[in-house]
């Protein structure tokens, strides 16, 4: 899935921090029933290039836990605004069902100097 951030015109992007899931898991093992960030299964996160790209490659955390992604970065000479590229996240999938992904996102706008 594309990763993507709309900032108000009127602000840059200094940082944000991306978490998707937690994704549902087996009761017993912990593991992961459908969806899973882990490397084996799949998953992955590659860093956006070019256009209205966020100038630091975002860096990320897959598999720790299996449940949960975390994408993030910060700049702060960063002048991001807009619709703002950050990556593309795939998820690994370890079972079959219709799913709901969820994700908590922290934004670190600043007004233009």
């Amino acid at each position: 899935m594309g990763v993507r951030m709309r900032v108000a015109t009127s602000e840059y992007l200094y940082g944000f921090q991306l978490e998707v899931g937690p994704f549902e898991a087996d009761g017993g093992s912990g593991r992961p029933r459908y969806l899973s960030s882990d490397p084996a299964a799949g998953a992955a996160f590659a860093p956006a290039a070019g256009g209205n790209a966020f100038g630091t490659p975002a860096t990320y955390v897959l598999n720790n836990p299996p449940t949960l992604a975390s994408v993030g970065a910060s700049d702060i000479t960063s002048t991001a605004s807009g619709l703002v590229e950050l990556g593309r996240l795939t998820l690994g999938v370890v079972g079959s069902a219709v799913v709901e992904v969820t994700a908590r996102i922290h934004l670190n706008p600043m007004p233009y100097p």
